[in-house]
């Protein structure tokens, strides 16, 4: 690393101001700030030129130890003490690991791709239907379509929907609940255990529940799952599933509305020490750590539960 941008991170003022929580004034903020742009600017112009020297010579020499890796490592231990001393505005050290996270991309092997363009889901790759209908819209891509059950009366009112919900994804594969409002497609696809899962999709009208499962298994009933609520106040869920239940592992803050006519880029990245971030078109919505599971995963489920959604293109990428 030029010893221009690391020795201040180690050795100045600035750096023992912030670790040890001390109160810092605007203009070292400012320097603060300006210290983590440059460190950044760095990080892409070694990018650069390790792709621009890439295109000409052959590799020579050490090439385990990259030097940007080691500045977003450096930078990401800088923001963990600043937010642990409670040195800096949280709002500024969320942004700065947003910046951060556009150079920190462990995740380099591509295990699956699907845009649905050949108008066939059951090869390369090969989904299998488990439960209800998809099919492929022309317009749209992978659709689905589930009427909500008819409203109750009665007791019946009163059962748990969330429960019910929990109890089709535990239900063995191959059994199917009687009248059950869902549908489900899987894909097989062995996963490490760091992954970033994107995908582009649209729902087409409220109301229903969509839930993207990355699980562990033949009975895709233990894994994680990202779940989109339409209507409710924590629209956007992150919840780790086992065969005895499951627990939300973190919600998003701010509402969440895909009801727009619109596609959407859904981005979900897990790190290998468990660090969870996910992103709705470019914007990060939460950051957190789970190490519910720390085994590879089998593969990836679609779940739509009363609702009308299209996937129009899934790519799912792991660390080497």
């Amino acid at each position: 690393m030029p010893s221009c941008l690391r020795q201040p991170m180690e050795t100045g003022p600035l750096a023992g101001d912030l670790v040890a929580g001390e109160a810092a004034s605007p203009r070292r903020w400012r320097a603060f700030g300006a210290l983590l742009g440059a460190a950044l600017l760095g990080v892409g112009a070694l990018g650069f030129a390790g792709s621009a020297s890439a295109q000409n010579y052959e590799s020579w020499g050490d090439t385990a130890a990259d030097p940007s890796k080691q500045m977003v490592e450096e930078l990401k231990e800088l923001i963990d003490r600043a937010e642990r001393d409670r040195a800096a505005n949280p709002q500024f050290l969320k942004d700065l690991r947003a910046v951060l996270g556009q150079y920190d991309r462990p995740w380099q092997t591509l295990v699956l791709a699907d845009n649905f363009a050949d108008r066939d889901f059951t090869q390369n790759p090969t989904w299998t239907v488990a439960q209800g209908k998809f099919y492929i819209d022309y317009s749209n891509g992978l659709r689905s379509l589930v009427k909500p059950p008819a409203a109750s009366t009665g007791s019946t009112q009163t059962k748990d929907v969330a429960a019910a919900l929990l109890s089709a994804l535990l239900t063995p594969s191959g059994q199917q609940q009687a009248g059950a409002a869902r549908a489900e497609i899987f894909v097989k696809q062995k996963i490490a255990n760091a992954f970033n899962l994107q995908v582009k999709l649209a729902s087409i009208q409220a109301p229903g529940r969509l839930d993207l499962l990355v699980f562990q298994g033949d009975q895709r009933n233990k894994g994680y799952m990202l779940t989109y609520l339409p209507g409710q106040a924590e629209a956007l869920q992150l919840l780790r599933l086992t065969t005895s239940g499951s627990a939300v592992v973190e919600t998003a803050a701010e509402p969440v509305r895909l009801e727009d006519g619109q596609v959407h880029a859904l981005d979900w990245q897990r790190f290998a020490n468990g660090d969870m971030a996910v992103a709705l078109d470019g914007r990060e919505l939460f950051r957190v750590n789970d190490r519910g599971f720390k085994d590879t995963f089998s593969g990836l489920a679609i779940v739509n539960s009363g609702g009308d959604y299209s996937v129009r293109e899934v790519a799912l990428y792991a660390a080497q």
